[in-house]
């Protein structure tokens, strides 16, 4: 995978250097965050982190962007997130504070599959996030 690259005003631009969407079949993925950006929700009036996250398996990956609101009726959704990445042990934990800034964070998740119409009325498919799934507790399995 090659980095990203950040353009300047007056940069020259390589067409054939997206590479393209890879739309991903329904299912659970590995995730790292790659990017993280404040914004400001227009449903809520409230904060909102947004999240690039660099979803794969060992056959594919695709970029998706989760945006996480901090309101009280989203707690469900940061709970789920910060267990995923492993910031905040279980979703008994009483109080919490975020890292909100995590790039580098990883965590599994379960991607759905969405219509999306864009500008020109075109309907397409898009890979969204479902739930982000808490780690698995290996200790004290028997495999036998």
């Amino acid at each position: 995978m090659t980095d990203a690259t950040q353009y300047e005003w007056d940069s020259a631009i390589d067409g054939e250097e997206g590479g393209g969407f890879t739309l991903l079949a329904p299912g659970e993925y590995s995730f790292e965050v790659t990017e993280f950006t404040r914004g400001t929700s227009t449903a809520k009036q409230a904060p909102m982190a947004k999240y690039r996250l660099r979803v794969f398996d060992d056959a594919a990956q695709t970029s998706v962007l989760e945006c996480i609101i901090l309101h009280s009726s989203f707690a469900w959704k940061i709970t789920e997130f910060f267990v995923a990445i492993g910031q905040m042990k279980s979703s008994a934990e009483k109080e919490f504070k975020p890292n909100w800034d995590c790039v580098g964070a990883q965590g599994r998740v379960r991607i759905k599959v969405e219509p999306w119409t864009r500008d020109d009325g075109e309907v397409v498919q898009t890979n969204k996030v479902e739930r982000f799934l808490a780690p698995v507790d290996l200790d004290g399995i028997d495999f036998a």
